[in-house]
């Protein structure tokens, strides 16, 4: 989420163990899935993208699709291959991987029935935050990605990289929380993760002044 600072993830890992209550309902694939996508994204690894890692996120998201018979992972993907064509290279690999993924979430979410609301009790405090929260991010994500960013071999990483992969996070959170279903133990990690990185830019703002 904030790859130039450490202290964010660290901010994020207290807020969630502070109010874990059960580490069994977690789906912790369900967050490695994310993570590699947006690591993918911001090429924050220093390393350009192959056929072999588009397949391999590929191959996830279609096991996940199939294994939680939901089809918003393979929307997801096809977002993050567009993301990837306008700040990557390998743009015709992703291009391609897009399209298939988008052929089978149609066949997915039509014939399979595999997507569908879910049911939210808006007058839930939590239930607000997971849907404000995210969005109102985006305003400090934006001035976060423009903080120089370098990858594991010292090179400088592109601020629309940076930004894109935080752009799907925020997606992707907002998409799992309507469309999948998401335990408060889930919902406390992708949230802590994302009040953690806004705090931890409300105090480096604090200390500029």
């Amino acid at each position: 989420m904030d790859p130039a600072h450490d202290y964010s993830a660290y901010l994020a890992a207290v807020l969630s163990l502070s109010m874990l209550v059960n580490l069994e309902s977690i789906h912790f694939l369900n967050a490695l899935w994310l993570v590699l996508h947006m690591r993918a994204i911001n090429g924050i690894t220093g390393k350009s993208l192959t056929l072999f890692d588009i397949l391999a996120l590929l191959g996830l998201t279609v096991f996940l699709s199939l294994n939680d018979e939901n089809s918003i992972y393979l929307l997801l993907f096809v977002f993050a291959m567009i993301l990837i064509r306008q700040t990557r290279a390998k743009t015709k690999v992703a291009s391609i991987a897009g399209f298939l993924a988008f052929l089978l979430f149609t066949i997915q979410s039509t014939l399979m029935d595999a997507l569908s609301l879910s049911q939210i009790d808006y007058s839930n405090l939590f239930n607000l935050l997971m849907i404000v929260v995210p969005c109102l991010s985006l305003i400090p994500l934006w001035f976060l990605s423009r903080i120089k960013t370098e990858d594991d071999k010292g090179n400088r990483v592109a601020q629309s990289q940076v930004f894109a992969s935080q752009l799907l996070y925020i997606v992707a959170v907002l998409l799992f929380f309507f469309f999948s279903d998401m335990t408060f133990s889930d919902q406390v990690i992708y949230l802590s993760a994302n009040i953690g990185v806004v705090l931890h830019f409300l105090i480096l703002k604090s200390k500029i002044k």
